[in-house]
């Protein structure tokens, strides 16, 4: 989420380098592309912002009495569809460039990551099955 919003969250070209206005050259072009590839609307796409930058700001990055007013976590499937449609477009442009970005195809990438740290943590808590708890509950002080 963090890392979400360096990417679509505040655009500051100083403080935000890497944020999609300070690299896309045709800024309406990329938002429609953006759009229309997570299905969204214009209005979609604010609300979700600003719930994504909502609860960084007040949970994830800082914290901020105001986070109790957050009631849920934000889906993070925009997010990561969003991440792809970026990673995506610098990889064709750097492709112009003629410089090649890997992974090839990140979506698969990052299928195959998951599979491999759900095979890694399977593995780690099987290793530790019959090794007895020790450690009670936290109680209040």
């Amino acid at each position: 989420m963090i890392d979400w919003c360096k990417l679509f969250g505040s655009d500051d070209a100083e403080r935000q380098p890497i944020h999609w206005k300070n690299i896309a050259d045709d800024q309406d072009s990329f938002r429609a592309a953006l759009l229309k590839a997570l299905a969204m609307t214009h209005e979609d796409w604010q609300t979700y912002w600003y719930d994504m930058k909502r609860y960084r700001d007040f949970n994830a990055a800082h914290h901020d009495p105001r986070r109790r007013e957050i009631a849920t976590y934000p889906m993070l499937d925009k997010a990561l569809d969003s991440a792809f449609f970026y990673f995506e477009y610098i990889q064709q442009e750097m492709q112009k460039r003629g410089t090649d970005l890997p992974p090839s195809n990140i979506r698969t990438y990052a299928t195959d990551f998951e599979a491999k740290c759900l095979q890694v943590a399977r593995i780690a808590l099987a290793s530790t099955k019959d090794i007895p708890e020790t450690v009670g509950p936290m109680r209040p002080a």
